[in-house]
């Protein structure tokens, strides 16, 4: 089975600057522990030397294998010294009569750093060791246990957008784009969808604040499958999301949705504007639009407004001039043209009313993608005569 996790990018998290980019460093981190019958099951499959990693990283211990730098039992002498750290016990251990039991597979890296030095064993952190995690994820895998992805946090308090105004904690708001972007690029690393042929629709966000997080403090984030088992080009996604700072954890994200290839997905995603819609352009798109005729004749004009049908012009034409094609400009994509039919030209007032010709399949898309990434739709009606007058052009 291979392993090999992407490079987080923006367009890999579905952002198109850097600046947006609210995670890196990740790296897998181990199971603290898994059940013995999982280990079992894997020993006739595996070699003699992947054994004998899963035996030198692990240690048995009643019926689970668990990490050998991470301690199963803590005992209250432990606990007074553990209680020098940042260290939340009650996250990871359950207290069964004066001893702490571990409950938890899931531990971040900074607290098994910690913890390892309850057991006075390094953890898995060096880089000589990522061979080994690399091999054990696989196996762990290969026993339907999912690969488990450690990150780091880039909180920036400038940060133009969640920091507009000043706080002493993360914003809840950035906490969840921060999840949804490690598990894009969980999925498209590790679930076998490859990135730019699926596209993930969520469908649900479950979100728990469990405390304040400082602004001032590293934060730490861990995603993994939902129900801890390993999936393959699922149909389904199902993630959740741990943020660790200080040992504690301070929310835990839970996404669902689903996956469909992207001619589904485009499907799925058109939308029919009724004909007496008009839209007003942002400033994505080019308030001056260019006119030619059969002739390679241009003229600029000024768009006022723009429908799926054709467009209103902040300027009169006479009837003389036969235009041919509009080309309008969109910042970050270039040119768009379309064809205008010749017939179709009213003036009314100061304004000119112009159609489009015919459009191809690929243009009406075109179109359609237009007014719904760069337009919002005019409240101000133009003026019912001007509805009126554009449809029966139409019917005409």
């Amino acid at each position: 089975m291979e392993y090999t996790q992407l490079e987080i990018t923006p367009q890999l998290v579905h952002k198109n600057s850097i600046d947006d980019v609210l995670v890196e460093g990740f790296e897998p981190i181990l199971p603290a522990m898994i059940e013995k019958k999982l280990i079992d099951s894997l020993k006739a499959l595996i070699s003699e030397s992947d054994l004998h990693l899963i035996n030198s990283l692990y240690k048995e211990e009643a019926e689970v294998y668990h990490l050998r730098h991470i301690p199963y039992f803590i005992d209250d002498s432990n606990i007074i010294e553990i209680s020098k750290y940042d260290f939340e016990v009650k996250d990871f251990y359950e207290l069964q009569g004066s001893v702490w039991i571990l409950k938890e597979s899931i531990i971040p890296i900074s607290s098994q750093e910690i913890l390892s030095l309850i057991t006075l064993q390094s953890s898995l952190g060096n880089s000589y060791k990522e061979c080994h995690k690399k091999v054990i994820s696989i196996l762990c895998e290969n026993a339907g246990i999912p690969i488990i992805n450690n990150y780091k946090v880039l909180n920036d308090t400038e940060h133009y957008f969640f920091y507009r105004k000043s706080h002493e904690h993360v914003p809840g708001l950035m906490l969840i784009e921060i999840a949804r972007q490690a598990m894009y690029h969980y999925v498209y690393s590790n679930t076998g969808h490859k990135f730019r042929t699926v596209s993930i629709s969520m469908s649900n966000l479950n979100v728990d604040f469990n405390l304040y997080c400082d602004s001032v403090y590293e934060l730490e984030l861990v995603v993994t499958q939902t129900q801890n088992i390993a999936r393959k080009t699922p149909k389904v996604i199902d993630k959740t999301a741990y943020f660790y700072q200080r040992g504690k954890k301070v929310a835990t994200i839970r996404l669902e949705g689903g996956v469909m290839n992207m001619k589904t997905f485009k499907r799925f995603r058109y939308t029919s504007y009724p004909k007496l819609h008009w839209f007003k352009f942002s400033d994505r798109i080019s308030s001056e639009v260019v006119l030619s005729d059969s002739d390679g004749n241009i003229s600029n004009y000024q768009l006022n407004l723009i429908s799926n049908f054709g467009v209103s012009i902040k300027s009169i034409i006479p009837s003389s001039h036969q235009y041919k094609n509009i080309s309008f400009f969109i910042r970050g994509t270039g040119f768009l043209t379309l064809p205008l039919c010749k017939q179709d030209c009213q003036v009314d007032g100061n304004k000119t009313f112009m159609c489009f010709d015919e459009l191809s399949k690929s243009q009406k898309y075109a179109l359609q993608e237009m007014i719904k990434l760069h337009c919002f739709i005019n409240v101000k009606n133009i003026t019912k005569r001007d509805c009126i007058t554009s449809t029966l052009s139409l019917v005409e």
